[in-house]
């Protein structure tokens, strides 16, 4: 895993772009955009990245450092080994994907029952 420091401003992933990279910020802050609409603020321990190098589809928004960050970056080939050799990590990357999910599947049923009411 390699480390690097970047000034604010600086785009850690950008949307539409192919993945090759799974990131964890070590310190500082990044937006997470999509259509230019920010959708959350990310800080310490937050990583990124990993939908684009499990699906292989691009990536679904730009995360954007807010301040001077510090990232751990992951290439794909270690990101899938790591996943194969330490079946703890998978278990744990799944459990936050499941967890993103279950947040999109609450928010589309209020936004459904706020349309509706």
């Amino acid at each position: 895993m390699e480390t690097a420091s970047l000034p604010a401003g600086t785009p850690l992933v950008e949307q539409g772009e192919e993945g090759d990279a799974f990131f964890v910020i070590l310190d500082g802050t990044a937006s997470v955009r999509r259509d230019d609409k920010t959708l959350a603020e990310v800080g310490p321990g937050a990583s990124f990245g990993e939908l684009a190098l499990l699906d292989g589809e691009p990536r679904s928004a730009s995360v954007i450092a807010t301040d001077d960050v510090s990232v751990a970056v992951l290439g794909v080939r270690m990101f899938r080994t790591l996943l194969r050799e330490f079946p703890e990590m998978a278990i744990q990357l799944m459990a936050g994907l499941a967890g993103d999910v279950r947040r999109a599947r609450d928010e589309l049923a209020k936004a459904t029952q706020d349309h509706r009411a």
